[in-house]
Formats: C-alpha cells, sequence, structure tokens
C-alpha cells in the first residue's frame, strides 16, 4: 500500500514538473555542411604539415621526446580547435547546400586515416617515444571527441567514417589503444 502511494506521488509530481517546467527557448543557428567540409579542411592543412614531419623523424630513427612533443602539442591543438569549431556548428535536418554527408564523411576519414597512420609508424618505429608522448597529449580523447562533435551535426557521418576506414585503418585501432573509436565508428 505504501509503495502505491509512494509511485503515484512520484508519477503526480513528475507530470506536475513536466506541465509547469519554463522552456527556454533554444537559439539554433543554421549553417550548412560547408561549413563543416571548412572546419575538416583547415584540420587537414594542419595534418598534413604535422604529420610528414612526424613521419620523417621516425622513419630516419631520430625520433626523440624532445622533437616529437611539439609537433603533437600542435596536432592536439588542431584536433582541439577544430572539435570546438564543429561545436559552434549546428546543423538543421534538411541544411545540405553546398556538401553531403558522403564528402564530409570522405574528408574526415582521411584526415583520420593519416593521424591513425603516423600514430601508428610512431608506435611501431619508436615505442618509447610513443610510450611517453601521445598519452600525454590525450591524442586518444581528442580524436574521440572529434567524431562525437561530427556524429551531433552530421548524424550518418560515423558509420559512412567507419566503412571507409575498416578496410584501411581498422586493424590499428585497437593496438593503439584507440578501443572506443573502434566501437564508435563500428569496427569490430
Amino acid at each position: 500500500m505504501f509503495f502505491v502511494r509512494s509511485l503515484l506521488a512520484f508519477v503526480a509530481v513528475s507530470v506536475a514538473s513536466t506541465l509547469f517546467a519554463s522552456a527556454t527557448p533554444v537559439v539554433e543557428k543554421t549553417q550548412d555542411l560547408d561549413d563543416v567540409l571548412t572546419v575538416v579542411a583547415k584540420l587537414k592543412v594542419a595534418t598534413d604539415l604535422l604529420l610528414p614531419e612526424i613521419d620523417t623523424l621516425v622513419n630516419r630513427r631520430v625520433a626523440t621526446e624532445a622533437n616529437i612533443s611539439p609537433l603533437l602539442a600542435k596536432l592536439a591543438f588542431a584536433l582541439d580547435a577544430s572539435t570546438d569549431k564543429l561545436e559552434l556548428l549546428s546543423l538543421e535536418d534538411d541544411a545540405e547546400v553546398g556538401g553531403t554527408d558522403e564528402q564530409v564523411a570522405r574528408e574526415v576519414a582521411t584526415v583520420y586515416g593519416n593521424i591513425v597512420t603516423s600514430l601508428d609508424n610512431l608506435k611501431t618505429n619508436a615505442p618509447e617515444v610513443y610510450s611517453a608522448t601521445v598519452p600525454m597529449f590525450g591524442l586518444d580523447k581528442l580524436l574521440l571527441k572529434l567524431l562525437l562533435t561530427l556524429k551531433t551535426i552530421v548524424a550518418d557521418a560515423l558509420k559512412l567514417i567507419g566503412e571507409l576506414l575498416k578496410k584501411t585503418i581498422g586493424g590499428l585501432l585497437g593496438p593503439l589503444g584507440l578501443i572506443l573509436t573502434r566501437l564508435l565508428l563500428g569496427i569490430l
């Protein structure tokens, strides 16, 4: 009997709070996918400058914490800045002027694939430098945050990115410790 009264009181309070809750209007900024592509293109420019430097140091066997850390710091900054810019964008469901989900997915998959390939090269050829530097900059979290942010503005992007990356870098994500990214992209 006490349970029924408690349940009824809970339901009554829930209904009342729902009915009388003041809804604050949310002002959404309408953007098109071209804005997302612009952010991704800027990230690609940054990674196209940084990743070859990392790969050159690693491939020449001269990678050290001292020369890799500044490059990874710049990479982390580029990922974080891009994610912040994407968070500012809000798309309407039908706002696809200037680009498509597939274009966004292709561009992000290219950038993501390049980053993962360079990190794998670093881990394979300079594992001590990798373990001393990559976790320090939280690149795994930044890569995951970028994907999660992208998912909020381009709903189908993750599925498409996962399909694009599955054959190219899918096997590298686990050994690099990017298990959550792998699961998020549906690469099992």
